[in-house]
């Protein structure tokens, strides 16, 4: 025979409308229906809870009767007998377990949504942002392990939570930035490309510079960052732009210039955008008005040069170097400016070719040569030097004169505009080792 289960005594009025079978593990409702008969449904295990759901939804009348007894209960005692470990028989007052129940709070982790968790979350999200690592670190049990040694009541968020925070904001900074540039009265565009190693992948970045004149401050901003397919051609380049454009509400009338560099590509894309604001300003002027759409939208009917005509040319770099701003505002549309950097780079890149350049590198490379040969002569005369005077002091600390000087003022004697004079050599004082520059 199974022994019978011991526990403590059921007190809850609930237990007038079932009985709890332990052998079985199940709970028989003894609500006695309509014509007599009892429910008899057996619900598995002894929760209340459960019984309770029963009666309420199946048993109206019985329901209202288990509210009745319940609001009619005596309260329960102010003090009771805790069992506990060192504590066996003693009374405890229930404030004081209410009390203990708040001290216990700051041993766990804080709430989502109090102001500690929000400050260190914010903390943990720009970390990601300012240095770009993967937000899949913070699944990484190991560094769970670390934030929870640092604050045992913060719990790190996965993964999944960080990159919505910063998608929020980056939403947040983006339409910052929009009324920023809605206050600037002119932006200057930058447009570069570049490719990866082994051409597996091209990128095209648009930023933006301006003046704000409410905070009196300079602004140079990314805008976009676009992934480009080849071939790279200048229709291809001017849709970017032009994508950019209407995504900042950029209108073109507050687009002054566009630096770039010297490709054929980019300064036909610059043409073709240049072409279509004069045409539109024409079709305006003339009295018919523009279709509206979004930016790019007539680029198909604009852009009749076929793109095989670039494809050759697309990496080739034209000398037109002049920057020429007309005066008409209305015309002042979509102006290129040749990037100063590049064009001294090929500026430098054409001097190279020169016909004396190969007799002005020759006599630079001898001139360092020697001054090198001349420093590593002075070098050895100085250790040889530093030896001898360790060997005299009987191994104790070198004598100061004969100190090796660091490596910067070395390579500083050997590029730099004076000559390093009166080194002295052992310890005879008349003898000077000189590096003087000649040629030069």
């Amino acid at each position: 025979m199974a022994a019978a289960k011991v526990g403590r005594k059921r007190q809850s009025p609930i237990w007038d409308f079932f009985d709890y079978d332990s052998v079985q593990n199940k709970s028989k409702c003894l609500v006695v229906e309509a014509g007599d008969t009892i429910c008899g449904i057996l619900l598995k295990g002894k929760n209340p809870t459960n019984l309770k759901v029963h009666l309420k939804s199946s048993h109206k009348k019985a329901n209202q009767e288990y509210l009745d007894k319940l609001a009619s209960r005596p309260p329960s005692p102010e003090r009771e007998t805790i069992a506990r470990p060192g504590n066996m028989g003693k009374e405890r007052d229930t404030t004081a377990s209410i009390m203990d129940c708040f001290h216990r709070r700051p041993n766990r982790c804080w709430l989502v949504n109090t102001q500690e968790h929000h400050k260190r979350e914010e903390a943990l999200v720009n970390m990601f942002i300012e240095t770009g690592m993967s937000t899949q670190l913070c699944d990484s049990i190991a560094f769970k392990k670390f934030t929870t040694s640092l604050e045992p009541k913060f719990k790190t968020p996965g993964a999944a939570r960080v990159n919505n925070l910063i998608g929020a904001k980056m939403d947040k900074a983006k339409q910052k930035l929009k009324d920023i540039i809605k206050e600037a009265r002119m932006v200057s565009l930058c447009v570069d490309g570049w490719s990866k190693r082994g051409l597996t992948a091209s990128f095209m970045g648009v930023s933006a510079c301006f003046y704000h004149p409410p905070g009196g401050q300079v602004h140079h901003a990314l805008l976009n960052l676009h992934r480009m397919e080849h071939p790279h051609t200048g229709e291809a380049i001017a849709r970017c732009i032009d994508q950019t454009l209407d995504e900042w509400g950029i209108g073109e009338y507050k687009v002054l210039l566009i630096v770039t560099d010297n490709g054929s590509n980019i300064v036909k894309a610059v043409r073709l955008l240049g072409d279509r604001s004069r045409e539109q300003s024409g079709e305006s002027a003339d009295g018919s008005q523009p279709q509206p759409g979004g930016a790019g939208d007539n680029q198909d009917e604009l852009w009749l040069q076929s793109e095989s005509e670039e494809s050759d040319m697309e990496d080739e770099e034209c000398g037109e170097l002049e920057l020429d701003l007309p005066d008409d505002g209305e015309n002042n549309k979509f102006q290129r400016m040749p990037c100063f950097t590049h064009t001294l780079q090929l500026t430098l890149k054409d001097a190279m070719k020169h016909p004396n350049a190969d007799s002005l590198i020759t006599r630079a490379r001898h001139l360092v040569k020697k001054k090198w040969a001349d420093l590593k002569l002075s070098t050895k005369k100085r250790l040889a030097a530093l030896k001898r005077s360790t060997t005299q002091t009987g191994g104790g600390q070198p004598d100061p004169r004969f100190v090796l000087t660091p490596t910067e003022e070395r390579v500083s004697a050997l590029i730099g505009p004076e000559s390093i004079v009166g080194i002295s050599v052992g310890g005879d004082t008349d003898e000077h080792v000189s590096i003087h520059e000649e040629g030069m």
